[in-house]
Formats: structure tokens, sequence, C-alpha cells
């Protein structure tokens, strides 16, 4: 007999002729895995990534960036359908690198929705030099971030942290928190 092997197995695999038998002859990691696999199979019909939803009763919405941005826009109000389109001018306007159309459009999008999240401006201020603003903007965002996914807004807090950077080494002291 080889290593481990036992003269008086006749199935190979440890497993015995009666199931429960194999059960109590796996490891913990095997047990745990074989359970997995179990409970993978019992919902393969239950959940489909992209085709159903994971609560029962709830609307499922396809995995799909544009078919979900147009069912979020006929379901939304005037004020979140006008928010859309500012924010979206502000950020073509950034992307073209149009700092000052930026800044006018995602201005009217808090003048809109003063809470809104829209780390982006801060950029637009930071570039237009506007570092109290950009500072303000980053930290608030950053708490709006924070509050909202329960982590930390790292990006938001390194551009909040390269706006102090800035204010000091110009020797105007620091920006507002």
């Amino acid at each position: 007999p080889g290593f481990g092997a036992s003269s008086s197995s006749s199935s190979g695999g440890g497993g015995g002729g009666n199931s429960n038998s194999g059960a109590a002859n796996l490891s913990a990691a095997a047990r745990a895995r074989r359970d997995e696999e179990r409970r993978r199979q019992s919902r393969r019909t239950e959940v489909v990534p992209g085709r159903t939803s994971a609560r029962p009763g709830e609307r499922d919405y396809a995995m799909n960036p544009n078919e979900t941005e147009r069912a979020y826009l006929e379901s939304a109000g005037d004020a979140e359908r006008e928010v859309y389109v500012w924010t979206e001018r502000g950020m073509e306007a950034l992307r073209m690198l149009q700092l000052e159309e930026a800044n006018t459009a995602f201005d009217a999008v808090y003048s809109l929705k003063p809470d809104a999240y829209l780390w982006q401006a801060g950029v637009v201020q930071y570039y237009l030099d506007d570092i109290r603003g950009a500072a303000s903007t980053f930290a608030s965002n950053a708490a709006l971030y924070e509050t909202k996914f329960m982590c930390p807004a790292s990006e938001e807090r390194i551009w909040r942290d390269a706006c102090e950077l800035r204010f000091e080494s110009s020797g105007a002291g620091q920006p507002a928190a």
C-alpha cells in the first residue's frame, strides 16, 4: 500500500459507500468548500447577475449604464433632471478644459442642490486658483462620501491636503476646513 492508503478501502476516495462516513472524514476546509458549492448550486436558479434582483419583489434593472441612466431620468423629478443636465455640462466643460464654463455649471448644481456630491467642482476651483473654495468643496464632499459609504474619502482628502500645501507655500495661511 502507498502513503496513506488503506488496503481495506475499496472506494479509493476515502468516502466509503456511506455518504455520511465521507463527511466525517473531510477536513474543515473541505467541508466549507462543499457547503459553499451546495449553497451556490441551490441559488443558481434564484439570482442571475444582471437579470434578477437579489431581493424578492424588487424591480430588476439591466446591467447597462445607458439603460440605467435612462430609467433614472424617466423617474426623476424636474429638479433632479436639471441637476443632471448642469452636472453633465460641467463635466463636459471640465473634459474640454473649459474651466470657467465648468465652474459656472457646477455653481448651478450647488444652487439647485447644496448637498450635491461633486468633488470635481473642487478640481476646477483648484485650477482657477480659488484654493479656499477648492479646500471647502473637497472637505464637504469628503464628509458626504464618508457619511454615505462609511469609509475614508481618500481622493477628496488628498486634494484637500494639496490645497493646504499650496496655501502654505504661498504664505497665505490655512485654507478653510
